[in-house]
């Protein structure tokens, strides 16, 4: 079996995605060498792929991504961090250059692409077709068990209704959110 690539933006999902990977009974490759029939994950934009296996592309509303990023990073949510976090996310670039270099994964031919909102909160017809893709039979427990048990995991999801604003959605906008959130599908 090849070696399988969990990729997707920082805080999209990638834990839970590797969760559900290894509750397939796919071990992770703690060296990050890619060794056959193991599974390993990261934040790799196009401009810098990983390795050659099959490659399960995980998406996130981005403004859930967000707001999730915020309460991992600061420990507490503000708007004020939410709004420093669009100005400089992850690799300390603004958040629309950020996001786009992941865009090219969506279009992609032999990429699988699943939405966190169906791993997390579907009826496990994405774990379904995770199963499918990797080759591999669905195990029991897997739909059960594939939230939790990872280092990101608060217990509560981050739903950006919770904690928009109309300073937020101004500085969204500004900083292209509608058109990050219209390439990824959400928009």
């Amino acid at each position: 079996m090849a070696v399988v690539i969990c990729n997707g933006n920082p805080k999209a999902g990638l834990h839970a995605l590797l969760r559900t990977v290894e509750l397939l009974g796919i071990p992770l490759d703690v060296t990050g060498q890619g060794k056959t029939g193991h599974c390993i994950g990261g934040h790799w934009p196009l401009s810098n792929p990983p390795l050659v296996g099959k490659h399960i592309h995980i998406i996130r509303n981005p403004r859930n991504m967000l707001v999730s990023w915020t309460r991992f990073t600061r420990g507490d949510f503000a708007p004020g961090f939410l709004i420093s976090a669009f100005k400089s996310y992850y690799l300390k670039k603004p958040i629309y250059e950020e996001f786009m270099d992941y865009v090219p994964y969506l279009r992609r031919k032999g990429i699988l692409t699943v939405r966190f909102e169906g791993l997390a909160e579907g009826d496990g017809d994405t774990a379904e077709s995770i199963a499918a893709f990797i080759g591999t039979p669905m195990l029991p427990g897997v739909i059960e068990r594939r939230l939790g048990g990872t280092i990101t995991w608060t217990g509560k999801l981050s739903i950006w209704e919770d904690y928009w604003s109309d300073a937020i959605e101004e500085a969204w906008v500004e900083a292209r959110g509608l058109e990050i959130e219209k390439a990824f599908g959400y928009g």
